[in-house]
């Protein structure tokens, strides 16, 4: 979402006819309102008496409402003042300014509570590449060549029933024009109608933020909504710029050459109704993913260790109840060895402790072992899979707990790729690709590296 700039008088729900003049900075990031004065709620009758003993508790937070110069409608949702300056004490001239912070605004109407939309428009920087179908065609040049005439196919949508919304892409083409030139541009846009009308916040949870994750997967780049609108009652289309999570700084463009999978790849409608129904399981896992490989300021062993820790948090939603042994079995057995520890020993405690709190989960290697047998028919035609887990298992133990294990600074940069691969197979299978795909997909992605140990069956599909 683009940076956006608001001025105007400003004034909280509650007290309409106190308006405040200021200026309405948002950012993709956060947003911050600079008012020149001050929005309290008193019942002081000398209320510029009491503004010099109040705290910034005293002061409005939440909604605020403002009318720009430009006599656009703006909603502020959830403001919250961190800086109030008060002038001198004896200078009668001087007011006090207020600063807020605040990360939704909606323009085009005004709301007293969150507002609930019928549907929900935005794009994806990035999101027509993705697709690649082109609704431009070249028809006819001049003689010279200096001139040519295009045509505009007819939009194309795709409709995609998920559980509880219908979710639409519109393929077409936008059309911009100067005093010299007209410009033509594929333009790719999502609508969302949901079951039944839900607030800006929850849309964003349950249908944005996964698509985007969707998105960032499929063409391995960080990508960001757009132009995002939504509509409230039978007609009423409102903007709204909000802070939607950033996987990684937005300089990065979507290329098609190092794209994971694309629509045509495959079955668009079941590949995002998997993925909307499983990758709530997957959130921690791609959170770490992403953070992890568009962050090249991390030193290798913190990359190695955030993707291992990705691979336990999965585990952990994938295997919620997972225990060694049976509950009252392992209770009996935990009383029994720890009754066998002499009182008085400084270590009794501890052990007794360990043993209540993570003696009946499973170690870092056999949560590897069980998320890698899933996929491990895919990931054998990749990678030496019983040496992977082994080595896995040895560098974190070491990074984690100093053990100082004897393995190269190769071996850390290869096994690190290697959890890589694993986490995008999972992510892969959580999107509903096919197995065979999935190889495919992986094996163009890293062909070369010279830690893949490829099947001649992924070679010669390629």
């Amino acid at each position: 979402m683009d940076a956006q700039t608001f001025k105007g008088k400003w004034w909280s729900p509650n007290s309409p006819d106190e308006k405040v003049p200021g200026i309405v900075e948002y950012h993709p990031e956060e947003g911050e309102v600079d008012l020149f004065g001050t929005l309290v709620e008193s019942e002081e009758d000398d209320e510029e008496a009491h503004f010099m003993e109040m705290d910034l508790e005293d002061h409005v937070e939440g909604f605020l409402l403002g009318e720009t110069i430009e006599s656009k409608l703006v909603t502020i949702t959830d403001a919250v003042p961190v800086n109030i300056s008060r002038p001198s004490i004896g200078n009668e001239a001087g007011h006090p300014n207020s600063v807020y912070k605040f990360t939704r605004v909606y323009t085009g109407g005004h709301f007293e509570e969150e507002p609930e939309f019928n549907q929900v428009s935005f794009g994806f920087n990035g999101l027509a590449e993705w697709f690649g179908e082109s609704r431009i065609e070249h028809e006819v040049s001049d003689e010279d060549g200096i001139r040519s005439r295009y045509g505009v196919k007819e939009p194309k949508t795709v409709e995609i029933k998920l559980r509880d919304a219908e979710l639409t892409f519109f393929v077409g083409t936008t059309v911009s024009s100067s005093v010299t030139a007209t410009e033509l541009e594929d333009s790719v846009r999502v609508n969302i109608i949901p079951d039944e009308p839900l607030p800006f916040p929850e849309l964003s949870n349950r249908y944005i933020n996964p698509l985007q994750r969707y998105l960032a997967l499929a063409t391995a780049t960080p990508v960001q909504p757009t132009d995002v609108s939504g509509m409230v009652g039978e007609d009423t289309w409102i903007k709204v710029f909000s802070n939607i999570p950033s996987h990684a700084p937005a300089d990065r463009s979507v290329s098609r050459a190092s794209m994971l999978f694309r629509p045509d790849d495959v079955n668009l409608e079941n590949s995002l109704q998997h993925w909307f129904q499983d990758e709530g399981q997957a959130e921690y896992l791609f959170n770490f993913y992403f953070g992890t490989i568009y962050n090249s300021h991390l030193f290798l062993e913190h990359q190695f260790l955030s993707l291992a820790v990705a691979i336990e948090s999965y585990f952990s939603h994938r295997y919620p109840d997972f225990k060694i042994m049976e509950k009252d079995a392992y209770r009996d057995l935990r009383k029994s060895l720890v009754s066998e520890i002499p009182n008085g020993l400084e270590v009794k405690e501890r052990i007794q402790n360990l043993l209540q709190s993570i003696g009946n989960l499973p170690s870092f290697k056999d949560k590897l072992e069980m998320v890698v047998e899933e996929e491990r028919s895919v990931l054998t035609l990749l990678v030496d899979v019983d040496e992977t887990l082994s080595t896995a298992t040895t560098i974190r133990h070491d990074l984690a707990h100093g053990l100082g294990e004897d393995y190269s600074t190769e071996e850390l940069v290869k096994t690190r790729y290697k959890l890589q691969i694993i986490i995008e197979c999972i992510l892969l299978d959580i999107a509903g690709v096919e197995d065979k795909h999935k190889a495919q997909v992986l094996y163009s992605n890293y062909q070369g590296a010279d830690f893949l140990s490829v099947d001649k069956e992924v070679k010669s599909d390629e």
